[in-house]
């Protein structure tokens, strides 16, 4: 300290004395500031002791009343956790197929859609008629979800070249069985497409078509060959009808097609009590001119 280099004693003695009186009232000053914080801290603590015990009573009953709460909502998700993992990912997959599953279409409706409606058969094919239901010749027909067909409760396994020989106006050769070949005739003779061939024009000539000629004939000269009618329509009406149609056709001239159907039809009425003999007699006159 600079005050030791003093060399007047009395001098340096007033001045120690003047440092450590200063150094013991800033002691003392110190002291009595510490207290004043320590009795202010303490009258606060003191006058925020209601509010502090109230706080803390407020705090644990609210606690107490949230408790069950929080315990509820806890269980109420892991039940709901549980259920999630519980459900079965079969049906979850099933749901996904069943939102992006395609529309099923049957054979009918893939070869309307996708095939040029120049090779569709006109007077032959099976048609969706006004009502929406499928039509061949005058009968109706149902087609199952894997494209079989039924006629009157006789089903017909829906091939490819079943399905050729009924929509196309040309099927070809290399696209149908003989067995398929053998089930359109009988799908032919059940449904009276021959007699009764869908959209018909005043200048419509279904016997020229190449349906008609290149395998219609095949199943007339079957029918010609000893199998008697069997491929003429079922009902009355359908034979009644085949045959006005048969006999204006023999008049415009065309006489070798359709004379031998005409004498089937009529053996067929006769039999069953529908015309007379001399009616019967008439219509042989007719065709022998």
């Amino acid at each position: 300290m600079s005050f030791l280099n003093i060399t007047n004693a009395k001098e340096r003695d007033e001045i120690v004395a003047k440092y450590l009186a200063t150094v013991k009232r800033l002691k003392e000053r110190n002291m009595e500031e510490r207290a004043r914080d320590f009795q202010t801290h303490e009258s606060i603590e003191k006058s925020l002791e209601p509010v502090t015990r109230t706080t803390k009573a407020s705090t644990n009953a609210i606690t107490k009343e949230l408790l069950p709460i929080k315990e509820g909502i806890e269980k109420m998700n892991a039940n709901l956790m549980q259920n999630i993992q519980h459900v079965p990912m079969v049906k979850q997959e099933e749901e996904k197929e069943e939102e992006f599953e395609p529309v099923q279409i049957n054979a009918f409706q893939k070869i309307s859609n996708q095939a040029s409606a120049i090779d569709i058969d006109p007077y032959f094919s099976i048609i969706e008629n006004e009502k929406g239901d499928y039509q061949m010749g005058n009968t109706l027909v149902e087609i199952t979800t894997d494209d079989n067909i039924i006629v009157n409760g006789e089903e017909f396994h829906g091939t490819t070249g079943l399905w050729s020989l009924i929509m196309f106006k040309k099927p070809k050769e290399d696209t149908y069985s003989k067995k398929d070949l053998e089930q359109y005739q009988r799908l032919v003779d059940l449904t009276n497409v021959m007699s009764f061939p869908n959209n018909l024009r005043k200048n419509s000539h279904v016997k020229g078509t190449y349906k008609w000629k290149k395998i219609f004939l095949k199943f007339e000269d079957v029918l010609h060959e000893g199998n008697g009618i069997k491929f003429l329509p079922a009902d009355i009406k359908g034979l009644q009808t085949k045959l006005a149609y048969l006999l204006g056709e023999f008049q415009a001239g065309n006489t070798l097609a359709t004379r031998n159907e005409i004498v089937s039809i009529s053996d067929e009425l006769l039999r069953r009590k529908n015309i007379s003999q001399s009616e019967y007699r008439r219509i042989n006159d007719f065709i022998q001119k």
